[in-house]
């Protein structure tokens, strides 16, 4: 009895370093497997949206606390996840988490007992008392989405088939972006008072029926001025915000949002209009001057009103800027800029339209006659109050 006890031991001893040796052999492949093929298909490659079916995996007695039925979890983008395994044994060096990597044959082994083998640092596993092999992914991305299994096979009975339990991924990851209406992306823009103004939120990459966009001024919920469009089975929705003859009380921070998944703003800032003015020497305002040839040109822009340091005033003699003898007073914390153009000994090929314009906001135009001694007598013959004499 006692050599058959010897030998008995010997064999249980020998099959269950064989049952482990076999165990260690295929965790190595998978693991090579993990190392030479990527962990996810590729990112422009979408899995599919499908959740898995409620039917269990197994008919035999499951090893999982709550049963081997298929589990949907979904989790937005850019937040940690958790993705849970508890079982009723304890098997903690038999427990793994793989993905089923739909580009490859084999899977690829994520986690092994408590320990994380996979070469993406994102990924661990967090044990929770008692036996719950918690698969923590601390980023989710879009590529994330698919199937995940975790597998527990027992020492015990080498020939039995792993327990099984099916979680599938789903990864919801909106993307929302705001254009004015030249189709040009938008943060941050400034209106006139007065304009039309026009934004169009653009929300794409959406994978549940029901999501909607929202618009929010500061916090509060814009209803008026706000109209939606959408395709039926299209995965992007738009919905466009008009504020017609919008004002100084208009601006703000404009945001949309897709439910509680993900949103877009734009700050929004409409200026009153400036008054542009020009004057002459004398300080009159004016709207059209005659010169006599060698006289002195002397014009003032002023713009009142001014609200931004940013707004400049500039020249121009029909649509060509004007570089040489050309002034400025800026004093916009009393809401002014000046600007001077002088001309000296102005010939009559200066003759012209002048105009200031203060940035795209607002102009003011005065033509400018420069008169020959011929032009100079019949002009001073009938109208002599027009005529400037002032010379430089």
């Amino acid at each position: 009895m006692r050599r058959y006890d010897r030998w008995h031991g010997l064999g249980l001893m020998t099959s269950c370093k064989i049952v482990a040796s076999l165990w260690l052999i295929m965790i190595c492949l998978v693991a090579a497997e993990d190392v030479t093929t990527p962990l996810y298909a590729d990112s422009s490659e979408e899995t599919s949206p499908e959740f898995l079916s409620p039917e269990p995996i197994l008919s035999s007695d499951s090893a999982f606390k709550n049963g081997d039925q298929p589990v949907n979890t979904m989790y937005l983008a850019g937040t940690p996840g958790i993705l849970h395994c508890e079982i009723d044994m304890e098997l903690e060096d038999n427990v793994a988490w793989v993905y089923k990597n739909p580009k490859s044959a084999y899977p690829s082994l994520l986690t092994f007992g408590k320990f994380s083998v996979s070469n993406d640092r994102r990924i661990s596993l967090s044990f929770q008392d008692p036996w719950n092999f918690r698969l923590m992914i601390s980023y989710i991305k879009r590529r994330d989405q698919g199937l995940y299994e975790c597998q527990v096979s027992t020492t015990e009975a080498p020939s039995t088939p792993k327990k099984v339990m099916q979680v599938f991924l789903k990864v919801l990851d909106p993307e929302v972006i705001i254009k004015d209406k030249n189709s040009q992306m938008v943060s941050e823009c400034e209106y006139k008072a007065g304009s039309n103004v026009e934004f169009t939120c653009v929300a794409s990459h959406l994978d549940l029926s029901d999501e909607n966009i929202t618009w929010w001024k500061e916090g509060l919920l814009v209803q008026e001025g706000v109209r939606y469009k959408s395709e039926s089975g299209s995965r992007t929705i738009e919905s466009t915000l008009v504020l017609h003859h919008a004002q100084p009380l208009d601006s703000g921070n404009y945001t949309c949002s897709v439910d509680n998944l993900a949103s877009a703003s734009v700050f929004v800032n409409i200026l009153n209009t400036p008054e542009v003015i020009i004057k002459d020497q004398r300080n009159r305002v004016v709207t059209e001057r005659y010169y006599m040839v060698g006289s002195a040109v002397e014009l003032t822009c002023l713009a009142s009103q001014v609200e931004t340091p940013r707004e400049n005033i500039t020249w121009w003699r029909g649509e060509v800027p004007i570089l040489e003898g050309v002034s400025y007073i800026s004093n916009v914390e009393h809401g002014s800029i000046e600007s001077t153009l002088m001309l000296h000994n102005a010939q009559r090929h200066h003759s012209g339209n002048y105009t200031c314009r203060l940035n795209n906001l607002t102009s003011a135009s005065v033509p400018v006659h420069v008169l020959s001694d011929l032009q100079r007598v019949y002009y001073y013959v009938s109208r002599p109050s027009i005529i400037s004499t002032h010379t430089p």
